[in-house]
């Protein structure tokens, strides 16, 4: 995956961890330089979704 700190990562990350959060969670793992406040918003709007914990408490873990 392209290292660059792409806005397009940004913009779609809502409709792609709604789509398949797990795939989402490690593509946002295998990218250098992306910002993960920038990704609060997507995480924000899944917390609803069943398992959300789970990819939530993944996600602060690896980011922090």
């Amino acid at each position: 995956m392209d290292n660059t700190d792409c806005p397009m990562q940004y913009k779609f990350a809502p409709d792609l961890i709604a789509l398949d959060a797990y795939e989402t969670v490690e593509s946002w793992m295998a990218t250098k330089n992306l910002n993960p406040r920038k990704l609060i918003p997507a995480m924000m709007r899944y917390s609803s979704e069943p398992h959300a914990k789970y990819y939530i408490f993944v996600f602060a873990f690896l980011f922090s």
